[in-house]
C-alpha cells in the first residue's frame, strides 16, 4: 500500500504528518523514526499543562489528523515506560513544562504517550 507523507515546517521547527492511504479513510499511526507500530499516534505541539504528581499533561496539538492547522488540546499521560528525549539525550520527566514544544507518540485508546521529544 502507498502512503502519503508531508513535512511541515513550523517556527524552525520539522513536523513529520502521516497519512493512511484514502482508500482506508484514516490517519496512518506512526512512530519515530518512520516504522510502523501497532496502535500508535504521532502528534506536535505546545505543552500547556504539565502535573508531575498524577503523571499527566496537556498539549495543544498544531495540526489535525487530516494535516490540517487546528490547536485543539488533547491530555496525555506518562508512565514509567515513557522516553523523554531531546534528540542527544535522555530526560526525565521534569523535562515537561509548561510552553515547551513537543513530538508525543501515544496510544489513542489510553492516552498514554510512549515517546516524547521535548525541544529545548
Amino acid at each position: 500500500m502507498a502512503t502519503k507523507k508531508s513535512l511541515v515546517v513550523i517556527s524552525g521547527f520539522l513536523f513529520s504528518l502521516m497519512f493512511l492511504p484514502t482508500a482506508l479513510g484514516g490517519p496512518q499511526e506512526g512512530t519515530r523514526g518512520g516504522s510502523l507500530a501497532e496502535g500508535l499516534v504521532f502528534a506536535s505541539g505546545e505543552i500547556v499543562a504539565v502535573q508531575h504528581e498524577s503523571q499527566a499533561f496537556r498539549v495543544r496539538i498544531y495540526f489535525d489528523r487530516e494535516g490540517n492547522y487546528d490547536r485543539h488540546e488533547i491530555a496525555l499521560t506518562y508512565g514509567p515506560q515513557t522516553l523523554f528525549t531531546d534528540g542527544e539525550q535522555d530526560l526525565d520527566r521534569m523535562a515537561l513544562q509548561k510552553d515547551r514544544e513537543v513530538d508525543v507518540e501515544y496510544d489513542p485508546r489510553t492516552r498514554m504517550a510512549t515517546y516524547v521529544f521535548v525541544y529545548t
